[in-house]
This record gives C-alpha cells, sequence and structure tokens, in this order.
C-alpha cells in the first residue's frame, strides 16, 4: 500500500487540502479522527492514561484533568504522544488494510515513523496561518500566538510541499499538480 501522509502547521490548510484529494476519489483518513472515535474510549488507552497521568473518570480519560496536568508538565507531552500514536497507527493500518493507495492528514508525523510513507507540507505564512485560526476558532492574537509557539516545531523532510497561500481554484491545481508528479491521476 502506498500512505501518504498530509501534515502542516495550525492553519496551514491541511484539512482543505485532504478535503479536496477526497473529492477526487481518494481514501483519506483524519488521524485526528481515528484517536477520537476508535482510541480515546478504548479500555487499554484509558487504562494507559490513569497509569500514566490519573487523568480518568468514569471509566473515561477526563479531559479537563489531563489538559491541565500537561499544562504543568508539558514535558509529559512526549509521554502522551507514547501512548496515543501508536494506537493511532495500528487503527490507520488496519482502516487501510487492502487499499492502494490512502491519505492520512496526521499533526504529528514522527506518529508514522517505521511505516514508510510520503509526507506532503501543506504550508502558508504565519499571518495567514493566524488569520484563518482567528477566523476559525475565534481566538484572539495573543492566545494565538501561544498556541503556536507551544506547537513551534523544525519543519519535517518532506517529499511534496503544498503552499496554500492563494485562491481555492489555484490551490486545487496545486494539488492537481502533485497528485500527478505522484503519478495519481
Amino acid at each position: 500500500m502506498r500512505l501518504i501522509a498530509i501534515t502542516g502547521p495550525m492553519g496551514s490548510g491541511k484539512s482543505t487540502v485532504a478535503a479536496y484529494i477526497a473529492s477526487r476519489g481518494f481514501d483519506v483518513y483524519d488521524c485526528d479522527r481515528i484517536f477520537n472515535t476508535g482510541v480515546i474510549n478504548s479500555p487499554d488507552y484509558v487504562a494507559e492514561i490513569e497509569r500514566l497521568f490519573g487523568a480518568v473518570k468514569g471509566g473515561k480519560v477526563d479531559k479537563k484533568a489531563l489538559s491541565a496536568h500537561l499544562a504543568a508538565h508539558p514535558e509529559d507531552v512526549i509521554r502522551l504522544n507514547a501512548a496515543a500514536h501508536p494506537r493511532v497507527v495500528a487503527k490507520l493500518l488496519e482502516l487501510t488494510r487492502g487499499k492502494d493507495v490512502a491519505f492520512a492528514e496526521v499533526q504529528v508525523p514522527d506518529a508514522l515513523d517505521g511505516v514508510e510513507h510520503e509526507l506532503w507540507l501543506v504550508t502558508a505564512p504565519a499571518a495567514v496561518r493566524a488569520k484563518r485560526v482567528a477566523a476559525r476558532d475565534g481566538r484572539g492574537e495573543e492566545e494565538i500566538a501561544a498556541m503556536f509557539a507551544l506547537r513551534k516545531t523544525e519543519e519535517p523532510r518532506a517529499d511534496e510541499v503544498i503552499d496554500t497561500d492563494c485562491s481555492l481554484e489555484e490551490l486545487r491545481r496545486r494539488v492537481d499538480d502533485v497528485l500527478k508528479r505522484a503519478k495519481l491521476i
């Protein structure tokens, strides 16, 4: 199977690119959705979160308690990711079994370490991304700046880069060009 990961920073346009690729007839999987529907309340994940952070209430992950813990101990994000990512990747591989080509929208491309994949980076200037996040989430400049600072990471090595600082029509053309270079259309 050919797995293509779509990644990029917050507000870069990953979801827009993924939705367009899906509209072209490709299977696209959102790893956040996989986490929220197939992992977060699975008994083994809940037990792991309880063991690591004690953030469980009524047999489910207590998101508020977990967020509070991570705010006080940001270094524990590494342990949280180590608990979540393998489970999400296992579900992704289960869902894509038997497919010729599948796309996965991922926030953290390192989650796919050890899995054969291509990486397509979706990008836009920080000011454009901030404006998109503000419009989408109704957040203020200071909050967005803090969110960007928390998520600031080195851009990963990418097989393709898709700049989304353009019209929707131009973005579709750019994505089609990448699909052509990848010999998918």
